[in-house]
């Protein structure tokens, strides 16, 4: 049994590939995390209303623990040397 030859160009292809799957995995990853994130912040939010409606807090001056629920999660990379590189590994899908 023989096993296939590649060339160097084919092998530095996969390596791309396998690299490139790995950015497209970690950021679709990520943006569940986000989610998860931004939806526990949103039930934080109700039960602390409902604790505060409970608790007969003076409801004028409530404020909710999460002001903006996506406000802190997301990190801007593209200030890193290799995001021209993976830049389009880095889009919305529906995964």
């Amino acid at each position: 049994m023989s096993e296939p030859m590649y060339d160097d160009m084919q092998l530095d292809t996969f390596r791309e590939q396998g690299i490139k799957e790995l950015v497209r995995a970690l950021y679709d990853y990520s943006n569940r995390l986000c989610e998860k994130i931004a939806g526990l912040r949103r039930e934080v939010n109700n039960l602390d209303y409902q604790l505060s409606l409970n608790r007969k807090v003076d409801m004028s001056r409530y404020q909710e623990p999460y002001i903006e629920e996506y406000g802190d999660i997301y990190e801007d990379f593209s200030g890193f040397y290799a995001f021209e590189e993976f830049k389009d590994e880095l889009v919305e899908t529906d995964s």
